[in-house]
């Protein structure tokens, strides 16, 4: 008995009739002519050596042997139904799924929440965290499925990634409503470059906020740079009681300096704008939950673009 010339169809084919006790039935049930599962069973016959299924006046009854094999038979099939065949489309209202998702604390901050409140009312039971990785770890999250996506601007990440532009930012020049230079409702670039700066660095990070920092720094006076933090929450902070300027995302910073009462001006230095993508690992492009996170996000944030 060589396993190898035991087809799975022919299991099918085994299950079929003795679900429907009937080829007819069973042929219909499967797509098949009756002939071509007549010979299927002639197969299987040959192969177990056993008639497996009789004629009698109720139907195509079982042998003994046929008996013994059902549940086995049944095994196999759900094993290769659920293990082999193309997974189920994801039913967000019934589904029960964890996404994470790797954002900065300033995406954090202002893109969570409206992801947040969309998933909660389309998902309810679909469950969200956050996650912060050095560079060096990022990648390796996403590939381990540690974290499913990375929102932010990664231009390094290299091969065997996917990523979907989600929206394009400019940065502001954000300030205390208190300071001189908000009086003049206008930045040039000799005050900006002579004022005195709150940088964020995005050193180690590999995020695209790095070479705007270099931008930055490369204009303004070394000595004018009086403070460098690690967080673009943290930096407003400093601004809202001394006259220190601060350069951050537009669609972020706009929404921290109405909260905190700040003035936002243009920067007048041609800066880039910059991408925002949502950043993907191969070996979940196909899955069809992630592809419904993905979907989801996109259509979220391209629609307020």
């Amino acid at each position: 008995m060589q396993v190898q010339s035991l087809d799975v169809r022919l299991l099918a084919v085994f299950a079929a009739i003795a679900r429907h006790k009937s080829l007819t039935l069973a042929a219909e049930s499967l797509g098949l002519t009756q002939p071509a599962l007549s010979q299927s069973l002639a197969k299987l016959r040959k192969y177990f050596n056993d008639p497996l299924f009789v004629r009698t006046p109720h139907g195509m009854e079982p042998t003994p042997r046929a008996q013994e094999l059902s549940d086995a038979v049944d095994t196999v099939l759900e094993t290769v139904k659920t293990r082999f065949e193309r997974p189920a489309d994801f039913d967000p209202v019934t589904a029960s799924r964890a996404f994470g998702i790797f954002a900065t604390d300033l995406a954090t901050f202002s893109l969570i929440p409206n992801i947040i409140k969309k998933v909660g009312r389309i998902a309810p039971n679909v469950r969200l965290r956050t996650a912060q990785l050095e560079a060096k770890s990022l990648r390796g999250g996403l590939e381990s499925g540690d974290v499913d996506l990375a929102i932010g601007v990664f231009p390094d990440f290299g091969g065997g990634m996917f990523q979907q532009r989600l929206y394009r930012d400019t940065y502001i020049c954000v300030m205390r409503t208190g300071n001189p230079l908000a009086a003049k409702g206008k930045l040039t670039r000799e005050t900006f470059i002579k004022a005195r700066h709150v940088v964020v660095s995005a050193a180690g990070t590999g995020h695209g906020h790095s070479h705007i920092e270099k931008l930055l720094t490369a204009a303004v006076r070394p000595e004018n740079i009086t403070m460098r933090v690690a967080s673009f929450l943290a930096a407003p902070y400093l601004i809202r009681d001394n006259d220190m300027l601060l350069c951050m995302p537009k669609r972020s910073g706009s929404m921290i300096a109405k909260e905190l009462g700040l003035k936002v001006l243009p920067v007048p230095l041609e800066l880039p704008e910059q991408d925002v993508h949502q950043y993907w690992h191969e070996r979940f492009h196909h899955d069809p939950a992630h592809k419904w996170f993905r979907s989801m996000l996109a259509e979220l944030f391209m629609a307020h673009e």
